[in-house]
């Protein structure tokens, strides 16, 4: 227990002592001015019957008891010497039963940036930043960021949000002066070396700012791919002239590896990384006719060039009568095998042997390339040239198609064939 709160029990003590004498009415006058003046006295030097308040002051270490008449926290710290500096905080607690307490909390300045200002704010030890910046009246918003120097500056940074996209989701994060790297750091999103940034990673984020992450992969992708035949043209001995026969073109196969660039899972670019043909294409063949009609044998020679419908390159032609003829079976004077394409002729007149072309004299009927294979007995009938149709069970009618006919025979050449 302090000294002043033991004098001050001793002081209370003496006055209820003092009201118990008074309550007894001794008669002894002498003895009732003796014990009034002893409590005077008393009361005088203790200074209880002049003051009527005390308080404890306390100023960090020191504590004080403080006797007074007055109430306003200012006069009794001037009274008891006390110098109170421009950032010191003084906490008054009330009266209550003539009893109070004043606190002295020693204050400093503490220099604040804030909303584009500088200025010296009074704080006191202990005291947080949040606290400081609420005394000088600057609220925090939700995003707001405090930095504090090594020299123990404040520096308000008025943050907001905002909005960061990547992976198909957005986030709204709080900003206050970092850059665009370190907001992407600072939400924990992980970076691949290819990704797309719409800001810079070094620029300063800005109020309105959305980040946006486009996530850049590769792959290889193997295809199978259609590979386009081309059309060759042809002529034919064996097609009438203005008609054309058609043979359809294959597609080949080919099998490519591409390697594909893509942006958040679409395909943005791809090159060829190798290819390899698996099936080759086979081209569409369109053939023109050269013949001046249909021939009806199919036989077709290299040696036998049409314009017009009739050969250019031959040695003579001879002009008669043909006939037409089957057999289902039989060889030739020639030894040659019969077939249509082989015909019976004289062979003082045209050799076994030579490479024949027979036209109709008006042109409405194709024999078309012979082979001169057979014999026959032409001079009893003037015929100059029998035509082999094919066997009589299938092609009966068609030598009784043609019957007899005046034909010219293009000898294209002698004994060769």
């Amino acid at each position: 227990m302090r000294i002043a709160e033991v004098e001050i029990i001793r002081i209370r003590q003496a006055v209820r002592l003092a009201r118990r004498r008074r309550e007894l009415r001794r008669p002894a006058l002498i003895s009732a001015g003796v014990f009034a003046l002893s409590f005077s006295v008393i009361l005088l030097m203790t200074g209880v019957l002049y003051f009527k308040n005390d308080f404890i002051i306390t100023d960090g270490d020191d504590v004080k008891l403080a006797f007074t008449m007055k109430d306003v926290p200012g006069d009794i710290l001037d009274d008891y010497g006390y110098d109170v500096g421009e950032f010191d905080r003084v906490s008054f607690s009330g009266l209550s039963g003539g009893k109070g307490s004043i606190e002295i909390k020693r204050g400093f300045g503490v220099t604040v940036e804030a909303d584009g200002e500088t200025f010296t704010v009074g704080a006191v030890a202990g005291e947080t930043p949040e606290a400081i910046l609420a005394s000088a009246g600057k609220r925090l918003g939700e995003y707001d960021v405090i930095k504090t120097d090594a020299d123990g500056k404040i520096v308000l940074l008025r943050g907001f949000g905002v909005d960061i996209t990547a992976d198909g989701a957005t986030v709204t994060v709080g900003a206050a002066g970092e850059t665009v790297g370190e907001l992407i750091e600072k939400t924990g999103v992980k970076l691949g070396k290819d990704d797309i940034v719409n800001i810079g990673a070094d620029e300063t984020v800005a109020e309105g700012d959305k980040i946006i992450i486009k996530r850049v992969t590769a792959r290889e992708r193997t295809e199978t791919k259609l590979v386009p035949y081309d059309t060759e043209t042809r002529y034919s001995n064996l097609v009438a002239i203005g008609n054309s026969e058609v043979t359809e073109g294959v597609y080949g196969e080919a099998e490519v590896v591409y390697k594909e660039k893509l942006v958040d899972g679409a395909v943005v670019s791809s090159e060829v990384l190798s290819e390899k043909s698996v099936k080759e294409p086979v081209n569409e063949i369109v053939t023109y006719g050269k013949a001046l009609r249909t021939p009806y044998s199919k036989r077709d020679f290299a040696e036998i060039k049409l314009e017009g419908g009739l050969p250019v390159d031959y040695l003579y032609v001879i002009s008669g009568k043909s006939c037409a003829y089957t057999a289902n079976s039989g060889g030739t004077a020639s030894g040659r095998k019969l077939q249509v394409g082989t015909v019976a002729v004289d062979p003082n007149v045209i050799p076994y042997g030579s490479l024949l072309y027979i036209v109709t004299k008006d042109g409405n009927r194709v024999y078309g390339a012979a082979v001169a294979a057979d014999t026959g007995e032409f001079g009893e009938y003037g015929v100059l040239v029998d035509l082999f149709m094919g066997t009589t069970t299938d092609h009966y009618t068609d030598a009784c198609n043609w019957g007899a006919r005046e034909v010219d025979v293009y000898v294209i050449n002698q004994g060769v064939y």
